[in-house]
């Protein structure tokens, strides 16, 4: 037997399955809004939303969204918050040097108070 009834050991597979599926689904969204933001939203012209794209499409993103999140990027509705991108250099000890890109729905949260921002 497989535990307790069919339908149970169904949801908790289907569990796994959507919580993956949800996760490159942001993923790849993400993406694809940065990609839009920072060079429009037409693919022919925007190799970045191209690859980003195609990678979607290889991880089997349906693409019935894909074109309301390059519209919204660009100033459509679909898009309600900012985000700003942030470039951060540092050391670490022995005098190497580190550094780390990222994107923040609001410009002041991971940023010290009186820091100017990149």
């Amino acid at each position: 037997m497989s535990g307790h009834s069919k339908w149970a050991t169904i949801k908790r597979h289907k569990a796994v399955v959507d919580q993956k599926r949800g996760a490159a689904y942001a993923k790849m969204a993400r993406e694809i809004i940065v990609a839009a933001k920072m060079g429009g939203p037409d693919p022919a012209a925007n190799f970045r939303l191209r690859t980003a794209i195609e990678r979607a499409k290889a991880e089997g993103v349906e693409a019935h969204g894909l074109p309301a999140k390059r519209a919204g990027a660009v100033g459509g509705a679909a898009m309600a918050r900012p985000s700003v991108a942030h470039a951060r250099e540092g050391g670490r000890s022995g005098g190497q040097a580190c550094g780390a890109d990222d994107l923040i729905s609001v410009g002041d949260r991971g940023v010290e108070r009186g820091a100017a921002s990149v």
